[in-house]
């Protein structure tokens, strides 16, 4: 019981914030619905961390344990976890202070299933919008807030409002770098680690839980937490650099760009909603803003212009030890797995830093059919991006094999 209650605690005030904003705004309809958009992925996430534990695993099945649930145990995958926690406390906690950055555990992270272990990753590299700290989730969800009302404004023709506020290119070109700026810093160091000796050194599980255990701690040190995979020696000078740097750049230099993004916001006069005004304290706008927060955090994890290029790359690279069948995958043929996967990973951190410029700059309006539209970008950035990863990749494999990494 006092394990449930520390954990709602942790919750309390970034919870209450959300109410507390409805209240500054003289609509608190708007506040429940951010706070809705948070429970609803917080809940979801419970719903794969929680039954992932709780079931076996072929490992420890082979390994003879038993992972049965009995009056004596709790069943499942209790490694790494406190026997008077069990399963569900144990989960409940890995979820809750990845998403509300608390940092505090009550279980080995390092030691959760894979499934398990990917539940609280991906509620930091959502920027921990789900709650975050005592307010950073609260503005960061706001952001969110102002791409999903400029995205469903681009779908119906009109100009996005949000509180009475028109979005203007400027305030989401604020709102790009608030949510590049953590991904960039994450994957920029990870690519940094798994690419020189004492970055892999300091990994005490190497192969593929050795990456998660390195992206895992460039994620907690970025996104505003502490929690990590215990399987990684922190302790040398490189990962000093790379997590001071992203502790300072991921925590305080989005809140620059928020703070532009709330004085132009507070400088522009309210406009009055009318027909065509999308609510923004409905239930079909927190469908919409959890929508956006799941597609937005998986395109800054997976850049959708090498996606293919990685299927092709990494899946071989990773499980065609497994399961052989993959080994037809390999048509780039890389050097090695572990080539394979740093390649893939640097390109997608170099792909996102080329599209940051491109995406501020804007394009220039030019009246022409859709059918126009299509062909004249269809060849550069259809097929291109589709090619261009390939080669990418292949060039980077190539410079890491020529410099002697592998």
């Amino acid at each position: 019981m006092s394990n449930l209650l520390e954990m709602l605690a942790i919750l309390l005030i970034p919870a209450g914030l959300c109410y507390t904003f409805g209240r500054m705004i003289g609509d608190t309809r708007q506040g429940w619905a951010i706070l809705a958009a948070m429970t609803l992925i917080l809940a979801a996430f419970l719903l794969v961390g929680i039954p992932v534990e709780s079931a076996s695993t072929p490992t420890l099945t082979q390994a003879g344990l038993d992972t049965v649930a009995s009056p004596f145990q709790a069943g499942g995958n209790m490694e790494g976890k406190e026997t008077r926690c069990g399963i569900v406390n144990s989960g409940l906690w890995a979820a809750a202070t990845t998403a509300a950055s608390s940092g505090s555990v009550n279980a080995m992270h390092d030691s959760l299933t894979p499934l398990g272990g990917l539940a609280p990753m991906v509620l930091m590299r959502l920027g921990e919008v789900v709650f975050g700290g005592a307010g950073s989730g609260l503005y960061g969800m706001l952001i969110f807030a102002l791409v999903a009302v400029f995205v469903s404004g681009l779908m119906v023709g009109r100009t996005p409002e949000y509180l009475g506020k028109k979005i203007e290119a400027y305030d989401m070109k604020m709102a790009s770098l608030v949510i590049l700026i953590c991904p960039i810093l994450v994957f920029g160091g990870t690519a940094i680690a798994v690419s020189c000796a004492p970055g892999r050194g300091a990994v005490f599980n190497p192969g593929p839980h050795g990456f998660s255990e390195i992206l895992y701690a460039l994620s907690s040190a970025g996104n505003n937490n502490g929690s990590a995979f215990g399987g990684l020696g922190v302790g040398v000078p490189l990962y000093h650099l790379l997590l001071g740097v992203a502790m300072f750049g991921a925590r305080y230099w989005v809140i620059v760009p928020t703070l532009a993004l709330a004085g132009s916001l507070a400088a522009k006069k309210k406009v009055p909603a009318t027909e065509g005004t999308l609510p923004t304290h409905g239930p079909t706008f927190v469908l919409l803003l959890v929508g956006i927060v799941l597609i937005v955090g998986a395109l800054t994890t997976f850049s959708i212009a090498n996606d293919v290029a990685k299927y092709f790359a990494i899946l071989p690279a990773a499980f065609a030890g497994v399961y052989p069948a993959l080994g037809g995958l390999d048509v780039m043929k890389l050097t090695s797995p572990q080539s394979a996967i740093v390649s893939a990973l640097v390109f997608n951190a170099l792909i996102i830093m080329a599209l940051i410029p491109m995406a501020l700059e804007g394009v220039k309006y030019r009246p022409m059919s859709a059918s126009s539209l299509l062909r004249r970008h269809l060849l550069p950035y259809g097929l291109g991006g589709l090619v261009v990863p390939f080669v990418g990749i292949k060039l980077i494999d190539m410079a890491l094999h020529a410099a002697g990494f592998y």
